[in-house]
């Protein structure tokens, strides 16, 4: 399977996953929730539940147009900042440079739809009890693994045009 197909898979697996989960816990949600929680997962930001459906509506929507442009946005040459740029945008090569560039612009969005969707997954089933909402203790450690990602990701991106093959 093409990588890209894999990664349109993962975003789209994401928002549904979010979409499906709101629906189901969202019947059991009180009228005012958390919509914020200190590194301890104490909250310590209220609003209204529709405040939290508009955040969450507002998010996924930036994440798809990020997803669809900025993947699918055509690159001119002098828009590119890569090193050995001349070699890598030679016209034996700017194709498949773009399409690597596209891919990796995708797989960061989805990595952070993922991370967007877990959370706001997590936000919800904290106020499922309104007496006591307490956010995960997991929410540091993932974002501490998203960090992780996201460098690996940029390692991969350094590596992939640092310099030519053939240097």
């Amino acid at each position: 399977m093409r990588a890209s197909l894999i990664v349109t898979l993962f975003f789209a697996g994401a928002l549904v996953g979010l979409g499906v989960e709101t629906a189901a816990i969202w019947p059991s949600l009180p009228a005012r929730v958390a919509t914020h929680f200190d590194w301890s997962g104490a909250p310590n930001g209220w609003a209204p539940r529709p405040v939290l459906l508009s955040v969450m509506a507002g998010v996924c929507l930036m994440e798809i147009l990020l997803f669809a442009t900025l993947g699918g946005v055509r690159l001119s040459d002098r828009r590119i900042n890569l090193p050995n740029k001349a070699y890598w945008l030679a016209p034996e090569r700017r194709e498949a440079t773009i399409d690597a560039i596209r891919l990796w612009i995708r797989a960061f969005v989805t990595v952070m739809t993922a991370f967007t969707s877990i959370v706001f997954i997590m936000a919800m089933r904290a106020n499922v009890d309104p007496a006591q909402p307490r956010l995960s203790t997991l929410v540091p450690w993932m974002t501490a693994s998203v960090l992780v990602i996201t460098l690996t990701m940029l390692g991969w991106l350094y590596r992939r045009f640092h310099a030519p093959p053939d240097a």
